[in-house]
C-alpha cells in the first residue's frame, strides 16, 4: 500500500493562522502544475513495486484548480502508475469553491472524497482567520458534496479560537452534527510566529481563550462525538463507521507515500525521507531541467523509533509491544521504562498489548511521547 500527496500552494488569500507553504498570488499557478505533470514522469521509480491506494490533494486550495488541471494530473498519473486499486482519492477544498460546475468537473474523475475546510460555522469567527468563505457558504457546499458521487467526506473545525465560548464551540459541534458530517477533523488554534495572527496576540488586538478553556473544549468535543458514535482514531480525527482517513492514516502507520508539488513530502516506507524545496519559481525552474530539488535524510533506528512513538500514541490502536520488541529489546525496555509514570499517573493505559493514551493522557501526548524519545 501507498500514496501519493499533491501540494498545492496556492490560496486566494493567506489566512491569519497560516505558516505552510503557499501563495496568494496565482501568477506561477500554470507553470507549478505543468512542473508536477513533469514531476511525476521523473519519480515514478519512488514507489517501485508499491500498489498505489491513496491519492490527496492538499495546500494551499487545490480546489482552485479547473476541471482541465485535474483531467491533465490524472492522465499523467494513470499514465506512470496504475490506478484501478486506488482506494481513496481526496481533495481539498474551501466552500467558496466547491459550485455546482466545480463538482461536476471532477465528476468522471477517480475524486471519491472531499476535505472541507470549515474551521467554524459563525461568520465572526471566520473573519478573525481571515478566511474567504461564509457560514452560507459552508451549508451550500455541504450539500453539494452530500448529492455528489462521493462516497465520503470530511470537514475541519477549530476550536480555542479568539473570544470563543463553550456555547459557540457547542454550536458549531450541534451543526456538524445536523450536517451528517461522516468524518471531522478538529485541531486546537495553533499560534505559530511570524503569522498575522501572531501579530495580532501580540499587539492585544485578540484574545485567546485560557488553557483550561481550550482543554474543556478538547473534553467537550470527545463526549460529544462517543456519544455520536464517532470513533477516536487519532487525536484529531473521529469518524463513523468506514469512514476512516485511508490517505491520512497511512502517514500515521509509516507507508510509504510520494510528494508531488513544492514543498511536498516523502517517505519510502523505509528509512528515505525527502522533501521538495518551499519556493515556486525555483521549484518550477529546477524541475524544466529534469531536476526534481529535494533535500533527504537517511532515518536511523532511533528516528524511527521515535516517529513510530509519535505516531502510534495518537491512534486508537496505540503503540505495540510486539512492535518494539521487532524494533530491537532496547527499544522495548526504553519505552517502558520511559512510560512508567505516565500509566501510573493513568495518562496510559496497557492492555491487550498495547499502550493506549487515555482521554486525560490524550492532552499530553506529544509530553508523553517526547518522554520516551531517544535523543
Amino acid at each position: 500500500m501507498s500514496g501519493i500527496y499533491i501540494h498545492i500552494p496556492f490560496c486566494k488569500r493567506k489566512c491569519h493562522y497560516c505558516n505552510f507553504h503557499l501563495s496568494a498570488s496565482m501568477k506561477y499557478k500554470d507553470d507549478v502544475v505543468a512542473a508536477i505533470l513533469k514531476e511525476i514522469s521523473l519519480t515514478p521509480d519512488f514507489l517501485k513495486g508499491k500498489q498505489l491506494s491513496t491519492i490527496y490533494f492538499g495546500g494551499g486550495t487545490p480546489s482552485i484548480l479547473s476541471s482541465e488541471d485535474f483531467a491533465l494530473i490524472f492522465n499523467q498519473l494513470e499514465a506512470h502508475y496504475s490506478l484501478d486499486c486506488l482506494k481513496e482519492v481526496t481533495v481539498e477544498c474551501n466552500p467558496d469553491d466547491v459550485t455546482p460546475d466545480f463538482i461536476r468537473g471532477l465528476e468522471g474523475t477517480p475524486v471519491n472524497r472531499y476535505s472541507l475546510g470549515v474551521q467554524s460555522f459563525y461568520d465572526g469567527d471566520l473573519r478573525a482567520l481571515n478566511r474567504t468563505h461564509t457560514k452560507k457558504q459552508v451549508f451550500q457546499a455541504i450539500e453539494l458534496i452530500r448529492h455528489s458521487n462521493a462516497k465520503s467526506w470530511t470537514l475541519d473545525l477549530i476550536y480555542g479560537l479568539p473570544e470563543m465560548t463553550m456555547e459557540r464551540w457547542m454550536s458549531n459541534l450541534q451543526m456538524t452534527h445536523a450536517v451528517d458530517a461522516p468524518h471531522i477533523s478538529a485541531y486546537a488554534l495553533t499560534v505559530e510566529p511570524r503569522t498575522a495572527l501572531y501579530h495580532f496576540i501580540q499587539k492585544r488586538q485578540l484574545r485567546l481563550p485560557d488553557d483550561g478553556q481550550v482543554t474543556a473544549h478538547f473534553d467537550a468535543l470527545m463526549r460529544w462525538a462517543g456519544e455520536r458514535g464517532y470513533e477516536h482514531y487519532e487525536i484529531s480525527n473521529y469518524a463513523l463507521r468506514g469512514h476512516r482517513a485511508v490517505h491520512n492514516s497511512s502517514y500515521w502507520e509509516g507507508q510509504a507515500y510520494l510528494g508531488l508539488g513544492p514543498g511536498a513530502h516523502s517517505f519510502d516506507g523505509a528509512f528515505i525521507r525527502r522533501w521538495n524545496v518551499r519556493n515556486n519559481p525555483i521549484y518550477v525552474r529546477k524541475i524544466a531541467r529534469g531536476e526534481v530539488p529535494y533535500t533527504s535524510e537517511m532515518l536511523t533506528p532511533d528516528d524511527l523509533y521515535n516517529e513510530y512513538v509519535m505516531t502510534r500514541l495518537r491512534l486508537s490502536s496505540g503503540v505495540s509491544r510486539m512492535d518494539l520488541s521487532g524494533m530491537g529489546e532496547r527499544y522495548l525496555h526504553r519505552f517502558e521504562e520511559a512510560i512508567s509514570p505516565h500509566v501510573e499517573s493513568t495518562l496510559i493505559q496497557l492492555s491487550e498489548g498495547h499502550w493506549r493514551l487515555t482521554d486525560a493522557g490524550k492532552h499530553f501526548a506529544d509530553r508523553i511521547a517526547s518522554d520516551a524519545f531517544i535523543i
